[in-house]
């Protein structure tokens, strides 16, 4: 209760990838100070203004690749997070296994967690769905985390099992497919965005998309026979 007004000593405040149930995130959408976050909001909650990229229609367009490349049954694994990345992500690919009659299997992550709870859900869900012929991912680190996993099974990636990631890394070894989220680029046109608002200028928009690009590597190569 004594911190319900609670506000920073700022003009302004940035957010970027604002979690709906986090409470600092609520302080600061209740303060009075103007706020622009990276992603919107997954309820709807609207900001001074939002720089947001549609994850959701990326993370298609990236599960339309793997089937291109000959996976038939691609798993996910989720992040637990209430962001508006992470639930495009999980919307979309259960409106896209649902929209090919298979059945949407997933595990979930918590976004900078244990990778070593990460490796032991992945070795699970290997051995319980030896089906799965593709790994998508929510984040960089989860995809990291999974290789020794994939090797460990048995699996070959690029061959017989396919990888990719919704967030591009450089630290990602081997290379692996992966969505490129533009997350500087995003940052400062959040700022651009803010002072423009504190500046009281005439803006085109208070919602800006940033356009991602999807960035090909061998570990989505597929099988022989489905290379393109």
């Amino acid at each position: 209760e004594s911190r319900r007004n609670y506000a920073p000593h700022a003009d302004g405040i940035v957010i970027i990838d604002p979690v709906e149930d986090d409470p600092m995130v609520q302080r600061l959408m209740d303060s009075r100070l103007p706020v622009v976050t990276s992603e919107r909001f997954p309820s709807g909650r609207q900001s001074a203004g939002a720089v947001w990229s549609d994850h959701g229609r990326e993370a298609q367009r990236l599960l339309d690749h793997l089937a291109d490349r000959g996976a038939r049954r691609p798993a996910l694994i989720a992040s637990v997070t209430k962001s508006d990345w992470a639930v495009g992500i999980i919307d979309s690919f259960r409106s896209w296994c649902a929209a090919r009659g298979i059945d949407p299997t997933m595990i979930f992550a918590t976004f900078g967690g244990d990778p070593e709870i990460v490796r032991e859900e992945t070795r699970r869900l290997l051995a319980e769905h030896p089906e799965i012929d593709a790994l998508l991912c929510a984040s960089d680190g989860v995809a990291a985390a999974v290789v020794p996993t994939i090797a460990a099974a048995g699996r070959s990636i690029g061959t017989d099992l396919l990888l990719a990631s919704c967030v591009d890394s450089t630290t990602l070894s081997p290379p692996v497919t992966a969505i490129d989220t533009r997350g500087g680029e995003a940052g400062s046109a959040c700022a651009r965005l803010l002072l423009q608002l504190l500046d009281g200028e005439e803006v085109e928009s208070s919602t800006i998309e940033l356009p991602l690009e999807l960035l090909i590597r061998d570990s989505t190569a597929g099988p022989i026979g489905q290379r393109s």
